[in-house]
């Protein structure tokens, strides 16, 4: 597939602004002497970077040249194992496929140089991938995701510093965003700015190329005399640094101005400068359209010697160069005027000429279209399955906020129940254990009283008896005063007394106290089944609690003889550790 050559001019401002070599090689570096460079030296990693510089020599010049060079580049890379040369032969390659319409795989080579890139992590590198493709989007009019890229690639260059080329990506945003949408008072602000901040860091190649930028706004918005003045400007920085190519876009733009100001012999001057300058610098494609622009402007001019003699040069190169657009349009005008002239044999010849390149113009125009719409297609088709997917990420991530938000409210509840739960319990375990102490509590109450209850009772019974006792004592030792008639009578009363005085009232006590102390006896008995009767009752004494003094006193005997009978109980209940007291182990009884 061939270039479509002569819309260069129509977009002349892009191709200065954003097709640059790339680390700001110098355009002053003349293409015989990166050749000679190229045949002396033998380090094959610096024969790779010649290579590469050569082939963005070509960009302005020659495109198979351009792709030739950036193969081979790229086959050495490989080899070498050079992967800065191969990402930079890549994006020499994509230059190429832009410029020939083949998008598809410009976008392909892009995305394998982004790639590498990523993989080796130079950022400056990926940088420039961007670029290229902002570039591709440029070319298929997709300019917010051009500017897209670009963005990435000014913040990548911002960030390491990179202030040339940083600069260099503001052109190209502002070209993405204002020139090609006409724009030209915002584009021509942007662009200003950016040739103040040139001329500080005193880069002439991007002050030259910053030049050029506002002086087509200013040409764009009416004010002619200004954007001659940039373009002279620039005009001289590029001759400065022997730059011919540029010198001569330079020349053809004041030329154009001169043109609508319609002072024809300086436009004229202009363009054989500019062709003057392309010779110099070898430039065919250049030389060509300049050829063919100054035909152009002959035939308008009615200068119609001039215009044959530059048109069929145009045509001859064009053709043997195999560029159909320039063969298009000088065969065109070379009918019309061979014509006019009455040769109908050279405008018949000019005439099929026109219409062979016509077609194959058409052709390509087609093809580029096909591959644009494609491109496009392909783009849009990826972001709205971006878009869905970013949709359906976004159901997700709400899906799993609500079910997190839910999960989580409900372990609150859960937790909340559980502590409910749980206070619940405690509280009532605390009620049943106060209820539990309560009923201790009145159990103990009950059995004090009780035990109180049995103690006066035993107490009143031991007086009753100490009474009784002590009255049928009188009743026999006054016996003998009585009479005989009466002594049968008190004989009676002091055995009933006796009679008061027996076991029966304590009877009466173990069984109420056995009421109490259901096992007390049985657990006695089965320590020591032999105790006596007087054992048994200090036992129960010692049970309800009572002490020494009263147990003497109850039972009329001294304090001295109860604690002795205290000893010995020990000994029979087999109580052999001195610290377990008799009171306390009976209690556990």
């Amino acid at each position: 597939m061939k270039p479509n050559e002569f819309v260069f001019f129509r977009y002349i401002l892009f191709a200065i602004t954003s097709i640059l070599p790339l680390f700001g090689t110098s355009q002053s570096v003349r293409l015989d002497s990166l050749k000679y460079n190229l045949s002396r030296t033998i380090d094959k990693t610096k024969q790779i970077d010649l290579l590469n510089e050569i082939s963005a020599k070509y960009y302005y010049m020659h495109y198979d040249s351009l792709l030739y060079y950036a193969e081979e580049a790229f086959r050495r890379s490989v080899a070498l194992g050079y992967t800065d040369g191969e990402i930079l032969s890549l994006l020499r390659k994509c230059d190429y496929y832009i410029n020939t319409g083949d998008f598809k795989t410009a976008n392909i080579l892009v995305e394998q140089a982004e790639l590498l890139a990523t993989k080796i992590n130079n950022k400056l590198l990926l940088a420039e991938s961007y670029l290229i493709r902002g570039d591709i989007f440029v070319s298929i009019s997709v300019y917010d995701k051009a500017y897209d890229y670009y963005n990435s690639a000014l913040q990548i260059f911002t960030n390491e510093n990179q202030k040339a080329r940083a600069l260099k990506s503001e052109n190209r945003i502002c070209v993405a965003l204002y020139f090609f949408n006409n724009k030209y008072d915002k584009a021509l602000e942007v662009f200003q700015r950016v040739l103040n901040e040139a001329e500080v860091i005193n880069d002439k190649e991007l002050i030259a190329t910053c030049l050029n930028n506002v002086a087509a706004m200013y040409g764009k918005l009416g004010d002619n005399s200004k954007a001659i003045e940039l373009f002279y400007r620039a005009l001289q920085i590029n001759l400065d640094s022997r730059e011919y190519f540029l010198a001569a876009t330079n020349l053809v733009s004041m030329a154009t101005i001169y043109v609508a100001l319609a002072e024809n012999d300086t436009a004229a001057a202009y363009f054989s400068k500019a062709l003057e300058y392309t010779g110099n610098d070898k430039n065919v494609l250049l030389t060509n359209l300049i050829q063919l622009r100054r035909g152009i402007f002959y035939y308008k001019t009615d200068s119609i010697e001039s215009a044959v003699l530059d048109l069929r040069e145009a045509f001859t190169t064009a053709e043997l160069a195999g560029w159909p657009q320039p063969a298009m349009q000088s065969a065109e005008l070379l009918a019309k005027i061979y014509e006019q002239q009455g040769n109908d044999q050279l405008s018949l010849f000019f005439l099929k000429k026109y219409i062979e390149n016509m077609k194959v113009v058409e052709s390509e125009g087609n093809t580029k279209k096909i591959a644009e719409l494609e491109m496009k297609y392909n783009f849009e088709k990826e972001a709205l399955r971006i878009e869905a997917l970013n949709r359906r990420k976004t159901l997700l991530l709400s899906a799993a906020l609500i079910t997190s938000i839910l999960i989580i409210v409900l372990i609150i509840i859960l937790l909340i129940h559980i502590r409910t739960r749980a206070a619940a319990a405690k509280l009532k375990h605390h009620n049943e254990m106060l209820e539990k102490e309560q009923i201790k509590q009145n159990l103990a109450n009950q059995l004090e009283l009780r035990n109180k209850e049995i103690t006066s009772n035993i107490i009143l019974l031991q007086k009753k008896n100490e009474i009784l006792t002590g009255i049928a004592d009188k009743l026999m030792k006054a016996k003998h005063q009585f009479t005989e008639q009466n002594k049968e009578f008190i004989e009676r009363c002091i055995i009933e007394l006796r009679e008061n005085t027996d076991d029966s009232d304590w009877k009466n006590f173990e069984l109420q106290f056995n009421q109490i102390y259901e096992s007390f006896y049985r657990k006695l008995d089965k320590i020591n089944p032999n105790l006596t009767v007087n054992d048994r009752r200090l036992c129960a004494y010692l049970r309800l609690n009572m002490t020494t003094k009263e147990i003497a006193a109850l039972t009329n005997l001294s304090v001295h003889s109860v604690e002795v009978a205290r000893h010995r109980l020990r000994k029979k209940l087999q109580i052999d550790d001195p610290s377990i007291l008799l009171v306390s182990f009976l209690e556990r009884l």
